[in-house]
C-alpha cells in the first residue's frame, strides 16, 4: 500500500500521470489542476473497463467522452440558452455520481491477488531475516 500525502500548501506533485488522474478522480486533489472534462474521459475509461453498463441510464456504451456528455446534458437538463449542450456541468454532475458510489464501488488500482501477496509478503520476510542474521 502506498500514501501519497500532499498538503495543501503547494500543488501537489505526482510523477506519475496515472496516479495523478487517479487521485484527481476521487477528489484527492483540488478539481482546479485539471479539466473537468479530461477527468470525465478518464472516468469513462475507467468505467468502460470495469463495466460499460453502469452510465446506461443517460448514453449506450461509448469510448467518446464528447457523445456520453452530450446525451448526459439532455437527458439531465444541463443546457445553456438555444439548447448548447454544458459539457463541463453534465462532467461534473457523472464526476459527483461517481464520488457518491452510484457507478459501484471498485479500487482504481490493480490490487494483486491473495496468493501473489503471499509471495511477496514471504519474499521479503526472507530478506529481513537474512539483514537481520547478517547484522549480528
Amino acid at each position: 500500500m502506498y500514501l501519497l500525502d500532499t498538503p495543501g500548501v503547494m500543488t501537489p506533485y505526482v510523477p506519475n500521470a496515472m496516479a495523478m488522474l487517479k487521485l484527481a478522480l476521487v477528489a484527492c486533489v483540488s478539481e482546479k489542476l485539471f479539466d473537468t472534462v479530461i477527468l470525465a474521459d478518464f472516468l469513462l475509461y475507467t468505467l468502460n473497463q470495469r463495466d460499460p453498463s453502469v452510465y446506461k441510464e443517460w448514453s449506450e456504451a461509448t469510448n467518446d467522452v464528447d457523445d456520453l456528455l452530450e446525451k448526459t446534458a439532455r437527458k439531465t437538463g444541463r443546457l445553456a440558452k438555444q439548447g448548447a449542450v454544458e459539457q463541463e456541468s453534465a462532467a461534473r454532475f457523472l464526476l459527483h455520481r461517481y464520488r457518491e458510489g452510484k457507478f459501484g464501488h471498485f479500487c482504481l488500482d490493480k490490487v494483486a491477488e491473495c496468493s501473489e501477496m503471499e509471495q511477496i509478503w514471504k519474499s521479503q520476510f526472507k530478506q529481513y531475516q537474512h539483514l537481520l542474521t547478517k547484522s549480528r
